[in-house]
């Protein structure tokens, strides 16, 4: 946990000290009614360097239990994708650490054992590409001043296994509207990588529910107590 901390002030001073936090939120993962995990969010704005940065920390227990910290960084006007960086803890301990050149994301992998060489892959970085961390926040920008089907490639930060997957959306904003926690949240479907998902975020772009059918896992709002609890921590 020292090193998760450490990496998070180191980022956050890489990316300009001043900051503006737009909400800290603590969420709950079930599986087919079971706890399987909890996360953390923080979404801040840095006015200084037109940039947003989200951060997650991770608590995962679906087998052997695992710590991811990721800390990504987009442009504030069109979330373009700036940087991201990945620390895992557990079984399999890596670090993920990748920068936005041109038209294209440079993404350096440097394995925890010191058997493994780090590697460098790129990946192509087209018009409406996000990070996905950040593609609540883009749904919700659009939704706010337009109609019609939303598509949109996400690049999510970590598939779990030391790696960065490029994957095609499209949301469709609903009519329907409900208070989950103390947030008021919009229903928006997602065809996410050819699978149905039912979201709910706020109109800032803050998530309040994600559903996935196809396994039966939810991700909702919660509290750090209830969230700990739920997985017998204190």
């Amino acid at each position: 946990m020292k090193l998760l901390l450490a990496s998070l002030l180191f980022h956050s001073a890489a990316y300009g000290a001043k900051s503006e936090t737009l909400w800290t939120a603590w969420y709950l993962i079930t599986q087919k009614g079971s706890p399987v995990g909890y996360f953390e969010e923080t979404a801040e704005k840095r006015p200084s360097d037109r940039q947003i940065a989200v951060t997650q920390k991770w608590v995962e227990k679906a087998g052997a239990r695992t710590e991811t910290y990721i800390g990504s960084v987009s442009g504030e006007e069109h979330l373009a994708p700036v940087a991201f960086f990945v620390e895992r803890k557990g079984p399999k301990p890596y670090k993920t650490d990748a920068r936005a050149k041109g038209k294209r994301l440079e993404v350096t992998f440097k394995p925890g054992s010191p058997d493994l060489a780090k590697s460098t892959e790129y990946a192509p970085l087209a018009d409406g590409t996000f990070f996905s961390s950040f593609v609540p926040m883009a749904i919700a920008r659009r939704f706010a001043g337009q109609k019609g089907a939303f598509a949109f490639t996400a690049v999510v930060e970590d598939g779990g296994d030391m790696d960065v997957e490029v994957k095609k959306g499209l949301a469709e904003a609903q009519p329907s509207e409900k208070k989950i926690g103390k947030e008021e949240c919009r229903q928006v479907l997602v065809k996410f990588d050819g699978k149905l998902q039912e979201w709910w975020i706020t109109k800032k772009g803050k998530t309040c529910l994600v559903e996935f059918p196809d396994s039966d896992t939810k991700m909702e709002l919660s509290t750090e107590a209830l969230a700990k609890k739920a997985l017998g921590e204190k």
